[in-house]
Parts: C-alpha cells; structure tokens; sequence
C-alpha cells in the first residue's frame, strides 16, 4: 500500500492494517512525525508508551517485517530478543509473565 501511495505522489499518510501493522509515511502537516501510542496489554485503554514515526513500521522498516517478526521474538524471551533482533528494528518488549494491574509490577521497555 505504501509503495503505491508513493508512486502516486503522496507524501504524507499513516497507513493502519487492523493496529498492529501500521505504517506512518512521512509527517502529518507540521509535526515532527506521527504519534502513535503503543496499548497496554494489562489496561484496555491505556498506553504502555508513545512513539512519534516517520517512515516507519511499527517498528521496522516493513510492516511485514514486524508482523514476522512480532511472536518469535516474545517466545525465546528478551535476552535472545536483544541479541538477535536486526540493528534497524526497534522492539518494545512486555514480560506477559509479569503483567499485573500494578504498573510498577510490569516489565516493558525498549531494547537496545
């Protein structure tokens, strides 16, 4: 879809397959990038963070990348997540394990 859009001249669009594959295509009129609030998976109305994008997927390059990328990186855990996740993805990992209603109990965090 995005490539598409690009061919036909569009340079700004932010591009949703159902909220887990979202691709932000350039900027919204005067802003930095396109805010995009990622959901708490222990609160159904709550964000866990916020990233502002700018041609990007949440968050790889392709959305399908993520969309391949998404469960085999939560089964082998966030150790083997860090050491082998490519260098131009970025993963925000949750422990499900520890998800509790106290968010001082969750484990969510950016990966280096």
């Amino acid at each position: 879809m995005v490539e598409i859009l690009k061919k036909d001249g569009i340079g700004s669009a932010l591009v949703s397959a159902g909220g887990s594959s979202i691709y932000c295509l350039g900027t919204p009129p005067g802003k930095p990038g396109w805010r995009i609030w990622i959901k708490d998976s222990g609160e159904e109305f709550q964000a866990a963070d916020e990233v502002t994008l700018k041609d990007d997927s949440v968050i790889a390059p392709h959305t399908l990348d993520s969309e391949v990328w998404a469960k085999p990186y939560f089964i082998p855990g966030r150790q083997w997540t860090a050491a082998h996740k490519p260098a131009n993805f970025r993963v925000f990992y949750c422990d499900q394990r520890n998800l509790r209603k106290d968010k001082a109990d969750q484990q969510c965090a950016w990966l280096q």
